[in-house]
C-alpha cells in the first residue's frame, strides 16, 4: 500500500485517541491554545479519514520522529484445527458409513483436543462435539446389535 493510500483509510477510534492524546500534550507544551485545542479536539472527533487526523497533528511534535507513535499489531486468528475438523467430519459421517467412521471420529477428537490445549487453535468445540458424536454413534450400534439378537 502506497504512502499515500493511508490517507484514504477510515480514522478508528484508536487513532482518534492517540490524535486527542498528542493535541493535549501539545496544550500542556504550551504549543497550543486553549481555543485551538478545543477546535482541533472538536475536528479529531468529527474526522472520518486517516489524512484528516495527520493535518490535524502535523505542525505539533508528537514524538521522535515527529509523527504518531506506532499502532499496535492486531493479533492474527488463532487457525483451527485440521484434526478438530476431520474429527467432526468423521462423526458426521458415521451414521452414514454404518458406525465405521466413529472410531476414527472419537480418536482424532481427542487427538485435536490435546493439540488445542497446547496451541492455543481454535475448534475445541468442534473436537468435543465430534467426540460425543463418535461414542453415540458407537452406542446407537451396539444397541442395535443387541436388540436385533
Amino acid at each position: 500500500m502506497a504512502t499515500a493510500d493511508y490517507l484514504y483509510l477510515r480514522a478508528s477510534v484508536t487513532e482518534r485517541e492517540r490524535s486527542i492524546e498528542v493535541l493535549t500534550t501539545s496544550f500542556a507544551a504550551g504549543r497550543l491554545t486553549k481555543a485551538e485545542l478545543e477546535l482541533r479536539a472538536e475536528q479529531v472527533l468529527l474526522a472520518r479519514y486517516f489524512g484528516e487526523l495527520m493535518a490535524l497533528t502535523a505542525d505539533l511534535p508528537v514524538g521522535p520522529f515527529g509523527r504518531l507513535p506506532a499502532h499496535p499489531p492486531t493479533p492474527a486468528f488463532a487457525r483451527v484445527s485440521w484434526l478438530a475438523v476431520a474429527a467432526l467430519v468423521c462423526a458426521i459421517a458415521g451414521p452414514l458409513s454404518a458406525g465405521t467412521t466413529a472410531v476414527p471420529a472419537i480418536v482424532l477428537g481427542q487427538l485435536a483436543r490435546r493439540q488445542i490445549r497446547r496451541t492455543g487453535e481454535r475448534g475445541f468445540a468442534r473436537a468435543t462435539v465430534a467426540v460425543v458424536l463418535g461414542w453415540l454413534t458407537i452406542l446407537i450400534a451396539v444397541a442395535a446389535v443387541l436388540l436385533a439378537a
